[in-house]
């Protein structure tokens, strides 16, 4: 990160001084924060005892996203906990149980990636992207969450249930 910083203020050729007036420092607050919250939340076990009952239907150690009703949860899940918490939060509480899908890890990573990127156009909280446009549109523009809703809700409600039997089909092909 320093590194990378570093770089930025040799290559822009800019004074520092500069460049550094134009970071958002309540931003930067906000996505620190974020990350000892997740973890204090992480390191409690809740969020791995949670995603285990869910997932595994005691018949096995791993979780099956061939089963429907398996693939339903987890979309279900990632929609809903992605607007309660909103869509980063969660994929940093979900990234560590991915295991728990043994063989089938590969395509839960992607259908945690796809499905919580989805799952942040629901609501105005679901994606921090959002809530970041929101901020910095606000000298010009207020965007109301209801406002966001109306136009995200039923497009990812269409989405995500006509894309249920493809990712169904692909999680079938990719077990065998």
């Amino acid at each position: 990160c320093i590194c990378g910083a570093t770089a930025m203020v040799v290559l822009d050729r800019r004074p520092p001084d500069q460049m550094l007036a134009s970071l958002d420092g309540s931003l930067l607050l906000f996505f620190s924060s974020l990350f000892v919250v997740m973890r204090g939340v992480s390191d409690t076990g809740l969020p791995s005892l949670v995603w285990e009952k869910l997932m595994v239907d005691g018949r096995s150690a791993e979780a099956d996203l061939g089963s429907f009703s398996v693939l339903v949860t987890f979309v279900l899940v990632v929609l809903i906990g992605s607007n309660v918490m909103s869509n980063v939060p969660l994929v940093l509480l979900l990234a560590p149980q991915i295991h728990i899908f043994g063989s089938q890890a590969r395509f839960a990573w992607l259908l945690l990636s796809w499905v919580s990127t989805v799952a942040g156009n629901l609501t105005f909280v679901g994606s921090i992207a959002n809530l970041i446009v929101a901020e910095k549109a606000k000298a010009q523009y207020r965007l109301r969450f209801w406002e966001f809703t109306r136009i995200g809700a039923p497009s990812t409600l269409v989405i995500i249930p006509a894309t249920l039997p493809v990712l169904w089909g692909m999680a079938k092909l990719l077990a065998e």
